[in-house]
């Protein structure tokens, strides 16, 4: 009687035609996608140390819920080991869990905004290969609720814009789409019939889809064995390194020799942290983070450093943006009071020789204020660009002759060399500023200097066919220590400057894609100027 009452329910439950219910070996690989994924997310929340999309609006559900997703991933995992209770309440109790904690998970990283619905999505397709067609249609129609909830919960607590609601709508549709296509579809033409069959097994493995899902993600993802052959990595690890094509296990000195001296210095002294390296396939700076996977390997996790680095140079530009919309009127007008004031007094004949002393002090440090709040609005009007198409020869020599003009008081050389039909994209006014600032910092830092040579040199480069601008001297040049820091705003070595000159030519140099840097040199300081709109 018993045999015949399951027969029953089985009957039931799995009519004629359509695919059983999950068993065993399908919680097996849910189970395993499951916790691969919660290691994924978990080390990229944890190891990564700059701002993410993860836990980007509340960190503390986003922490809460990841934790309580971990806890239950480890249950669900030993409950498949004693399978207690039955297959079929495993199944459905795991799908409605993952469904719950990745909703909160998205919510707490930005809603829909923030991409893991595309979890969601793989949920639904690991449902549809496993279960009948009525079941994955109704969790995906749950699916679809949750996230359309969480939505609408946002904006109107937020009062956010409609358009993520859209993008809600749009992945339910995804939802369904998926779920039609893996229940329907998909086991029309291969449909499951238990442990026994291979074909899915191998076709519609978890492992693939977790695989799919890193390779979407933005942030670089390698996974390395104990051998330090790569196992995984994602489309954008390989873009970042260079590299059109990996091939399969290929180690990790043959996908970047300079990545590989990083994860040995990590190896070495795990707790000193690690430090950008430039990719020389590339020239791209990268930050690599490295976590131990115990036995299995090791994972790398890869960031684009330039791009870090500016946005913190757009932070710092936000806020020298707003600290002029105020300068003009609260600093200029009484500032101007000031040094006329100091003047009044100076021609007073009665002021002693101590007093002018002092005044000659104040007049000179309002005129350092006044050349900074110059600087300042400046950058404010850094948007302003003409690019027009410049031959480098004739320009180069006539700002030669224009610098020399301009600086009859100090003695030095002024040699520029240039092939005769290099032509470049830039606004003129910009590179003149450039050229002129570096030029006169080598006058400036180097007064001493009886025989001061400046040199001047354009050529291409190779493989990227960019035009190089070096402008040379043999002055005292610039302390190591230093050189990193000598592009930041406010940042100078010279008594009364102020800090701005070289962070200006590197904003004209953004604005007319461009780069500037500074190249150690034996006989004194090298700056490279690096002009990407090259005229072929």
């Amino acid at each position: 009687m018993n045999s015949q009452r399951t027969l029953s329910q089985n009957s039931q439950l799995n009519p004629a035609g359509q695919a059983p219910v999950a068993d065993w070996y399908a919680l097996r690989l849910l189970s395993n996608y499951r916790l691969f994924l919660l290691i994924c997310i978990t080390a990229l929340f944890y190891l990564n140390p700059h701002p993410t999309v993860l836990a980007q609006s509340d960190q503390g559900l986003f922490h809460t819920t990841l934790i309580a997703y971990l806890i239950a991933g480890v249950i669900f995992n030993h409950l498949i080991r004693v399978k207690k209770p039955d297959h079929d309440t495993q199944f459905y109790l795991q799908a409605y869990a993952d469904i719950v904690c990745i909703t909160f998970l998205m919510h707490a990283s930005g809603g829909i905004q923030s991409g893991l619905g595309i979890l969601l999505v793989a949920n639904i397709a690991i449902i549809g290969i496993f279960s009948i067609a009525r079941y994955t249609f109704l969790f995906a129609a749950i699916a679809t609720t949750a996230v359309l909830a969480q939505e609408i919960y946002t904006n109107m607590s937020a009062g956010g814009e409609s358009t993520s609601v859209v993008k809600s709508g749009i992945t339910g549709m995804a939802l369904f789409a998926v779920a039609y296509i893996t229940s329907v579809v998909i086991q029309r033409k291969f449909p499951y019939r238990g442990e026994n069959d291979l074909l899915l097994k191998n076709a519609f493995r978890a492992e693939e889809l977790n695989r799919k899902i890193v390779e979407d993600m933005d942030s670089g993802i390698l996974v390395i064995d104990s051998e330090w052959r790569v196992q995984l990595i994602n489309d954008s690890a390989a873009v970042m390194l260079g590299q059109s094509k990996v091939r399969e296990k290929a180690t990790l000195a043959e996908l970047s020799a300079e990545l590989q001296q990083a994860f040995l210095a990590w190896k070495t002294t795990p707790l000193a942290g690690t430090k950008p390296f430039r990719n020389q396939r590339n020239d791209a700076e990268l930050l690599p983070h490295f976590s131990a996977l115990g036995m299995h390997g090791t994972l790398i996790h890869l960031e684009d450093h330039g791009a870090i680095a500016q946005q913190v140079q757009q932070l710092k530009l936000a806020s020298l943006g707003s600290l002029t919309a105020s300068i003009a009127h609260e600093i200029r007008n009484p500032l101007a009071a000031i040094s006329h004031s100091i003047q009044l007094v100076s021609e007073n004949d009665q002021v002693d020789s101590g007093d002018r002393k002092m005044l000659a002090i104040a007049e000179r440090h309002c005129t350092r204020i006044n050349r900074i709040i110059e600087d300042i609005l400046q950058l404010s009007r850094r948007e302003k660009n003409n690019p027009e198409t410049i031959a480098v020869s004739p320009y180069l020599a006539e700002f030669g002759q224009k610098f020399r003009d301009s600086a009859l008081d100090r003695s030095f050389t002024l040699t520029i060399r240039c092939a005769e039909d290099e032509q470049i994209t830039f606004d003129k006014s910009h590179l003149e500023q450039i050229l002129s600032n570096l030029c006169m910092n080598a006058l400036t830092h180097n007064p001493d200097k009886a025989e001061l040579h400046i040199d001047i040199q354009a050529q291409t480069t190779e493989p990227r066919g960019h035009l190089c601008i070096t402008v040379a001297d043999n002055g005292q040049g610039i302390e190591e220590h230093i050189a990193d820091d000598i592009f930041e705003p406010f940042y100078t070595t010279k008594h009364g400057g102020t800090g701005l000159g070289l962070f200006i030519i590197r904003e004209l140099c953004e604005i007319n894609n461009a780069q500037i840097s500074y190249s150690a040199n034996d006989n004194g300081a090298c700056f490279i100027l690096l002009i990407a709109n090259r005229v072929t």
